[in-house]
């Protein structure tokens, strides 16, 4: 608990759907920089891809870390803009949850989508 604590005190979120290319080194936050800067924060930030590359088409998630948790709710509030950009249409942003919200969010969903079946 104390890790994940001090994770959230630092600032980390994730971005699904960037696309991936060639990135070496600073690549990956340099993508991350053009993103933010459409929504409209210019951060320092660290990013790198989770995961290991299945297939060519497919994306992996990228964390990213900022200095504090108030530029974190920034950049979630103002996420909401990428849904008007062309180039970044498919580009998700999501806090980062210990393993006891991510249960606890997919109890409410399936309870809300079975609310929404029975209207």
């Amino acid at each position: 608990k104390q890790w994940y604590q001090r994770r959230v005190a630092v600032g980390t979120f994730f971005f699904f759907g960037l696309p991936e290319e060639e990135e070496e080194g600073d690549g990956v936050e340099k993508r991350i920089s053009e993103v933010l800067q459409e929504v409209g924060v210019k951060p320092k930030l660290e990013a790198q891809r989770i995961g290991k590359k299945k297939t060519v088409s497919s994306t992996r998630p990228v964390r990213v870390c900022v200095s504090s948790s108030l530029i974190v709710q920034q950049i979630l509030i103002n996420a909401r803009n990428l849904r008007n950009s062309e180039r970044f249409k498919t580009v998700y942003l999501s806090p980062d949850r210990s393993p006891e919200q991510r249960e606890a969010r997919k109890e409410l969903i399936a309870s809300m989508k079975a609310k929404a079946c029975f209207q």
